[in-house]
């Protein structure tokens, strides 16, 4: 997991091949960003801006994915997550392989709040329980990579 903001994100592109394209398209991007699906690089980089209810900790789910690294970014407001490594987990659901998600009933070790123009980037080693925070509604931008 990487936390850090937008304007250091060039520290990062050397970690995966389409970490510049992800991260350039959320730089020149971040101040128009409207509510859809964005297909960057067909099914290996795609962006989703959606507005989400915020959850409270104790209905915050971790998940994990196989296939796709996220790099999530809060746009209207503080974002905080529930965090554990992965394979720490022990009361998984199954994995889902078309929705490449598996949710898990453990507990998040730590939590962090991430803040509007700053992005969080989850690997598949990280389980996250995102869209924790006060009641209400948040815009927010999820890039998912795929694994090469």
């Amino acid at each position: 997991m990487i936390i850090d903001s937008l304007t250091e994100a060039s520290r990062y592109v050397s970690l995966h091949p389409l970490f510049e394209k992800a991260l350039r398209y959320a730089a020149d991007n971040y101040d128009t960003l409207e509510e859809g699906c964005y297909r960057l690089d067909g099914d290996r980089l795609k962006a989703t801006v959606e507005v989400s209810s915020m959850r409270s900790h104790k209905d915050a789910v971790l998940e994990a994915h196989d296939r796709y690294i996220d790099i999530q970014l809060p746009l209207s407001g503080d974002e905080s997550y529930g965090w554990r490594y992965r394979a720490s987990c022990r009361d998984g659901r199954g994995y889902d392989k078309e929705r490449d998600v598996e949710f898990f009933d453990d507990a998040p070790q730590d939590y962090f709040t991430v803040e509007p123009g700053q992005f969080v980037i989850f690997f598949p080693s990280d389980a996250h329980a995102p869209l924790v925070g006060r009641a209400g509604k948040i815009k927010k931008c999820v890039i998912k990579i795929r694994v090469e």
